[in-house]
């Protein structure tokens, strides 16, 4: 049970600020497309119970075409959506109240499509990276340590699950851990290395549990025990997270 536990932190450890810059991007951009969509014709805004303007744009028979802006509360812009094709395709870029931009990409029948690239606002640098199929993941996700170009983690996707290999990076660059996803769930061998990139431990997947026997090691090389592992781990490993890197992971 605890082997399992320490393994699931390992593999499943959050990155905290691209996924909650990603969910407030969801939902800021639900606004997009959720509009009361009674017949409209010519310019076109929504308010605030306050009486603030909180979108403008324009219609053509309820078809959305050329620029439409919202905004936050405070009047301060939140993003601009360019329409183009009869209202099928779509420019978005988004900032955060600040001004700093927080994701920029295309829509195709209100779906994402293409690249979409996501920005921190405190550094207002790339923090992740993600390719889109008709609104499905479809190839490499990156996410990157928060102001730098190293990418902290790599998975592919099709079809919008997790399929082929995953990837996750020390902020030096050398590989922290190796595994592969099959139907979103980890398959076949599975690598945690060590910062100088020797083996932590290794074994296998089968259908997203782990499987038969698996091996711990020293930062000296030797094996292990399961307990000496994570006593080590208790004093000395980095964590596994670009939010916190240099501090030590957390088993339990």
């Amino acid at each position: 049970m605890f082997e399992k536990q320490f393994v699931h932190n390992i593999k499943n450890q959050p990155m905290k600020k691209s996924a909650l810059l990603i969910l407030l991007f969801v939902l800021g951009s639900a606004l997009l497309f959720s509009q009361n969509m009674d017949e409209k014709n010519g310019p076109w805004r929504s308010t605030y119970p306050d009486g603030s303007v909180k979108s403008t744009g324009q219609f053509n028979h309820n078809i959305p075409y050329g620029e439409f802006i919202h905004y936050y509360k405070s009047g301060i812009k939140q993003s601009v959506t360019v329409f183009e094709n009869q209202g099928i395709q779509a420019r978005n870029s988004t900032w955060y109240e600040s001004g700093n931009l927080m994701a920029e990409g295309k829509y195709f029948n209100k779906q994402k499509d293409s690249t979409w690239s996501y920005y921190g606002d405190s550094i207002d640098q790339l923090i992740a990276v993600e390719q889109y199929t008709m609104g499905k993941l479809e190839g490499r996700s990156i996410t990157y340590y928060p102001g730098t170009t190293q990418a902290a983690e790599i998975i592919l996707y099709h079809n919008g699950i997790k399929q082929g290999e995953l990837r996750k990076y020390f902020p030096d660059g050398q590989v922290m851990t190796e595994g592969t996803y099959l139907n979103d769930k980890l398959e076949g061998p599975f690598t945690l290395y060590y910062p100088d990139g020797s083996t932590q431990l290794k074994g296998i997947y089968e259908n997203g549990e782990q499987a038969g026997e698996w091996k711990y090691y020293s930062i000296a090389g030797k094996e292990i025990t399961y307990e000496e592992f994570i006593y080590q781990q208790s004093t000395s490993i980095e964590a596994d997270d670009p939010d916190k890197s240099g501090e030590k992971i957390q088993p339990f």
